[in-house]
């Protein structure tokens, strides 16, 4: 997310679905992405860690652009923002310009310090998201080794109790090493609460199938193996009374909880610093697709679909909207490309020409997984996904934004039209095969 020109918002809650009710009061919000930089190594981390810490300066200016449009709660992400060594500075600032309540998503290693937890919540820390592991020793040992990870988050829990902070909850990544024990694990936060009802409640995160998770993949896992104990969770924690909620999750793969059940970038909206336009998240642009079934769907306008990268692996059948969320008639089919808007005119003959061109492409192990047509981005373009046969989790995907000439492209341009890369880092397996597509593409005469 990390970008001089676009942030990542949270509008208001009559905008699309709604978060659930315990956050509603802390928007609008606008996150705060500090940089990859992580003191954990997660291996289901969704995040570059390459990324080092932003500048204070460009922090500050995203403060008080938000403060002159009334988005009123910054949302600490990163890496971990709780080591960020100009956090409180960025909050000093926000408060002489309009930005006066905060929330932290933190592995709560920074908050093991009390005067700390006092000197954030001063400053306007209102929301704290701890994410926690387990609170079974050996699933933490092999994520963290030896580190104190219990015990530092069991001292910041209550260390936030006696701050009396506003909210806690309770944020587990749901792996294929912590699905089994998810019932246990609410009990165990359900039990928590009750000596420390700062903690509020929990949300049980499904794994997302990118970043570090590509190159473990002992904690990714076929959906239809976490059902069941993502279901006896459910209960167990209607009946100890503790909020609870499943990110990261197409409602149609739960529907008898799909009150509960929240799809991947469904809440996020993308701001552009510039014009001020708010689209749909430029990360479910960039990670997620949908398929002919989800034409049927009554949420397809909301729902931000599933992963490509998920489809890659396990394939796609399990999306598929129940009877009781069908729609009475379907969407026209041209939305799987637009998105939600029509194609432009002088797109439309060149939809066919240009899915049969980049089908046939192929450099050495790699093709054309999916494209998509992106009529939300600043400049119309195709999104290009591409992978690697042999290899894919070590050579892919490569996401690829194909653009027209006159495009702020980042890579490669031609006469006709220019190819970008959506990353903060371009690694040179993938410079190659782009390479390799420009050139394909320039020898078909590709028009967009």
């Amino acid at each position: 997310m990390i970008s001089n020109r676009h942030i990542e918002v949270h509008p208001l809650v009559d905008e699309g679905r709604a978060w659930p009710p315990l956050f509603r009061p802390y928007f609008p919000a606008f996150y705060l992405d500090v940089g990859g930089r992580c003191n954990f190594a997660c291996p289901y981390c969704s995040i570059d860690k390459s990324i080092p810490f932003r500048p204070p300066e460009e922090l500050e200016r995203i403060v008080e652009i938000a403060g002159r449009h009334q988005l009123g709660t910054g949302i600490f992400i990163g890496g971990e923002p709780s080591i960020y060594p100009d956090l409180e500075r960025v909050m000093e600032h926000g408060q002489r310009h309009g930005v006066s309540r905060y929330w932290i998503i933190s592995n709560g290693s920074g908050f093991v310090s009390r005067p700390r937890v006092e000197r954030l919540r001063d400053l306007g820390m209102k929301v704290w998201h701890l994410s926690w592991d387990h609170f079974d020793k050996r699933v933490l040992a092999s994520y963290h080794g030896t580190r104190p990870v219990l015990a530092n988050l069991l001292r910041a829990a209550d260390n936030l109790q006696e701050a009396q902070v506003e909210v806690a909850y309770v944020y587990q990544v749901v792996t294929r090493q912590t699905f089994p024990t998810l019932p246990q694990m609410v009990d165990f936060v359900a039990d928590l609460r009750k000596r420390l009802p700062v903690m509020k409640a929990m949300v049980a995160a499904v794994v997302k199938a990118v970043q570090e998770a590509l190159v473990h993949p002992e904690v990714l896992y076929p959906l239809e193996e976490a059902l069941p104990s993502l279901r006896v969770g459910a209960a167990a924690a209607e009946r100890r009374a503790l909020p609870f909620w499943i990110f990261n999750l197409p409602p149609c793969v739960l529907p008898e909880l799909e009150p509960i059940v929240f799809s991947p970038y469904e809440l996020d909206r993308t701001l552009d610093l510039e014009t001020m336009q708010l689209t749909a998240s430029a990360a479910a642009r960039e990670h997620c697709t949908k398929d002919r079934p989800c034409l049927g769907c009554a949420r397809f306008e909301t729902c931000s679909g599933y992963l490509r990268s998920y489809e890659e692996r396990f394939g796609n059948a399990i999306f598929r909207p129940a009877a009781h969320m069908r729609r009475a008639e379907p969407v026209g089919d041209e939305l799987l490309l637009s998105r939600g808007r029509p194609l432009p005119p002088e797109t439309d003959a060149n939809v066919q020409r240009l899915k049969e061109l980049l089908e046939r492409f192929s450099h050495e192990s790699w093709r054309v997984s999916a494209m998509e047509w992106d009529a939300f981005a600043p400049v119309p373009r195709w999104v290009v996904s591409v992978v690697s046969v042999q290899t894919p989790a070590e050579g892919g995907p490569v996401v690829v934004h194909l653009e027209p000439a006159n495009a702020p492209s980042t890579f490669l341009r031609s006469t006709a039209f220019s190819l970008s890369y959506p990353g903060s880092s371009l690694p040179r397996a993938h410079e190659a095969v782009m390479r390799a597509l420009f050139g394909f593409l320039s020898a078909g005469a590709c028009a967009v």
